[in-house]
């Protein structure tokens, strides 16, 4: 049997905090529950991740997966990228490993296509 919610948790209220913070950044959201809460850092970062998991749990945060070939904006050898996220941000992201390397390959082979059209 579940029990009933207490109005003066500092875990309960910090997750109502942080479901009106979704995409934020984990420092911002930390500092905004120490600061409203009156709570240390430690406990803060507990209950972010606490909120973390159970949104993934609840498929709410989804792992996107991206085949990557620039990094601090040079040219590197294409790697697996993995994000966790509220949404993706690029059409390239896939859900599974599989699905991102397939759609890598066909955008490189698109691109191969249009280079030789130019010569």
């Amino acid at each position: 049997m579940a029990r009933t919610p207490d109005p003066n948790s500092d875990r309960q209220k910090g997750f109502r905090i942080l479901d009106d913070m979704r995409g934020v950044k984990r420092e911002v959201a930390i500092v905004r529950l120490m600061i409203d809460l009156d709570i240390d850092e430690p406990y803060a970062a507990t209950i972010h991740a606490s909120h973390r998991r159970l949104d993934k749990e609840r498929g709410i945060l989804v792992t996107y997966y991206s085949v990557e070939e620039f990094k601090d904006g040079k040219k590197v050898k294409p790697y697996l990228k993995k994000t966790v996220a509220y949404k993706p941000t690029n059409l390239l992201q896939r859900l599974t490993k599989k699905e991102a390397v397939d759609a890598w390959m066909l955008d490189v082979e698109s691109r191969r296509r249009y280079v030789l059209t130019l010569g």
